[in-house]
């Protein structure tokens, strides 16, 4: 046997073996209210390797996680509930400071929600 065969036998195997580390990303969850009334809305936020958090109320205009390191691939959810009358709240999903995933809610008395897998950049 040559010497480059040998170290292709040896060599091949070893980093075929190797796993490539799946890469984080910067997510952010945000609620904004865009009406006049500024009701009280509760969010839930959930990604599926860190558990979920919870805020159980905010009455400002706007609302935002800050930025979380998250795996690429991985599920994430935001939920917000407005019970009042006259109310628009849009909630969004940021992934490395662009927009990924949005939704409106205008009057109604319910949830909204958006959720997915983070996608691969």
């Amino acid at each position: 046997m040559n010497w480059l065969t040998s170290f292709g036998i040896l060599v091949i195997p070893l980093l075929s073996s190797c796993q490539r580390e799946v890469d984080t990303i910067g997510v952010t969850f945000m609620v904004k209210e865009t009406s006049p009334a500024s009701p009280s809305y509760s969010i839930i936020y959930t990604s599926d390797v860190g558990g979920s958090s919870a805020v159980a109320s905010s009455s400002s205009a706007s609302w935002t996680s800050g930025e979380l390191q998250l795996k690429q691939g991985q599920y994430v959810s935001l939920k917000s509930d407005c019970t009042a009358p006259q109310h628009a709240i849009t909630v969004s999903i940021y992934v490395n400071g662009y927009l990924w995933t949005t939704a409106d809610m205008q009057n109604p008395n319910s949830t909204i929600e958006v959720n997915g897998n983070i996608p691969m950049q």
